[in-house]
């Protein structure tokens, strides 16, 4: 079920061989959206807008074109055409236009040339120091859900939490090297909802970054049984929970009227409409993948960085490797040059600096081989959901 594109010349002269009545919608409000609607902005007037699945983007406005909902956008023109503009989730998109009634031979890929633009300047922004930064971190190592290829490595974890002095001593050390530069923490695993103790950590976290935007990952299971403490916590340190929807028996609706009436600031994460799908990040167990072509085309390195015992990755795996390991009885090296240790860099440039450039590890990620929306599955602990 693939996407179609348009001629890659004359792209935008084919967009405007539709009858002028037609109204053009850009799925997904993203830089490579905004490329695609600079483009046909300055070609021509034409009725555009965009579509969003986020709560946060629908409502805004670019270049003045409107964004609105993906459930909004299919009742907005009798006559339309939709650009899906994603690197990564162009099926899943595709078959959330389908479910809704819009008619295939209407759905269109931004054209490749836009892609490619957007892929070249991710892989710049890889090798970039970040302004402001971001990082993660497991409180619970394992999960009550245990999705299957979870990169987090979860499902094959034993019971663990991550150490409260552990974790106090290195948000500190991270507010005296970053201060205000640090504006947002995923606080997650595994179910960080599993450590029984997770209140103590949602105020230390807050304690050493007043100003960040801190958000509390979960799939929700477990919500309806915290205790008064939790909520209490939760509204006191300003903690955004934020839901992961499955294709579970779970009333998320119910959720989230519950984190609102304890007056807790909530979200879905990732999307309000479509349920939890499943990326499959490949593993190559012998370690004989180009290093520097992974990192500058991974979709997580320099993104998704992870603090764990006093060492901050460039991204999750090989700060949770060691489950996988464990569990296989394999042995992918984790090197002291796979991670920088906070407590001997000198500075935030020195960690930045780190963080910008490839590292061994990358040797046993096959990134070529990754695949994304995947129907969501319970994992059956078997290697091959990971190699």
């Amino acid at each position: 079920m693939g996407v179609r594109h348009l001629s890659e010349i004359n792209f935008i002269q084919d967009v405007f061989s539709f009858a002028e009545d037609v109204t053009i919608i850009i799925f997904g409000y993203s830089r490579l959206g905004m490329r695609l609607c600079d483009e046909l902005i300055s070609q021509a007037k034409r009725n555009v807008y965009f579509c969003d699945n986020s709560v946060n983007k629908i409502g805004q406005i670019y270049r003045n074109v409107l964004v609105l909902s993906v459930e909004h956008s299919v009742r907005v023109a009798a006559k339309k055409a939709y650009f899906i503009c994603s690197l990564f989730h162009e099926n899943s998109m595709k078959k959330q236009l389908l479910d809704l009634g819009v008619a295939s031979e209407t759905i269109f890929s931004a054209p490749t040339i836009l892609i490619e633009e957007e892929k070249l300047e991710m892989q710049r922004e890889k090798g970039c120091r970040k302004e402001k930064f971001q990082f993660e971190v497991d409180i619970a190592m394992h999960c009550n859900l245990k999705c299957k290829s979870c990169h987090h490595f979860s499902p094959l974890a034993e019971k663990e939490v991550t150490d409260f002095h552990v974790f106090r001593n290195d948000f500190e050390r991270l507010a005296n090297l970053f201060g205000e530069d640090v504006d947002r923490i995923y606080l997650l695993g595994g179910e960080p909802l599993l450590n029984s103790d997770i209140s103590i950590y949602l105020g230390t976290a807050r304690k050493s970054f007043l100003n960040a935007t801190i958000e509390l990952i979960t799939n929700g299971i477990l919500l309806s049984k915290m205790s008064a403490f939790f909520w209490n916590c939760c509204k006191e340190n300003r903690i955004k929970i934020s839901v992961t929807k499955y294709p579970i028996k779970m009333d998320y609706l119910e959720i989230e009227a519950m984190c609102k009436a304890k007056g807790v600031e909530f979200e879905f994460f990732g999307s309000a409409v479509n349920d939890k799908h499943m990326s499959y990040y490949p593993l190559d167990t012998e370690g004989n993948q180009n290093v520097k072509e992974n990192f500058y085309s991974c979709n997580m390195a320099n993104k998704c960085i992870t603090l764990k015992n006093g060492i901050l990755y460039p991204c999750v795996l090989p700060a949770n490797i060691i489950h996988f390991n464990r569990y296989f009885g394999k042995s992918l090296n984790v090197s002291e040059k796979d991670g920088v240790n906070i407590y001997e860099a000198k500075s935030k440039d020195e960690i930045l600096d780190f963080l910008s450039k490839p590292i061994p590890f990358c040797r046993y990620c096959n990134v070529k081989r990754r695949t994304y929306d995947n129907r969501w599955e319970q994992s059956r602990l078997e290697i091959e959901e990971w190699t």
